[in-house]
């Protein structure tokens, strides 16, 4: 039987995250073909779980923080103009009305 995780770690002696974090990898790595190809040598497998950790780190643009607030702003006047044109209270299954 194979050793867990938390055994693999203590016997090497670093954190059973680590190990978890290899055994994702490895996973991701076999479950694509192209990668499972690529990773037959050390070098492939290098370059394999390079691709894997790119994939999993999706780069969000950068926006300017003057564009979202701007955007909310927007949007919480739209709905306060809505509010206000269609009644001049808050609904009524609104708490307090």
């Amino acid at each position: 039987m194979a050793p867990s995780a938390k055994d693999h770690a203590e016997a090497l002696g670093i954190a059973d995250r680590t190990v978890e974090r290899w055994e994702k990898d490895r996973k991701e790595i076999a479950s694509d073909p192209e990668l499972a190809a690529t990773s037959v040598t050390p070098d492939g497998y290098q370059e394999a779980k390079a691709e894997v950790r790119k994939r999993r780190n999706i780069v969000v643009l950068d926006y300017r923080i003057d564009d979202a607030m701007g955007a909310i702003k927007g949007i919480s006047e739209l709905v306060e103009r809505q509010r206000v044109g269609s009644c001049l209270k808050p609904p009524s299954n609104v708490r307090g009305t």
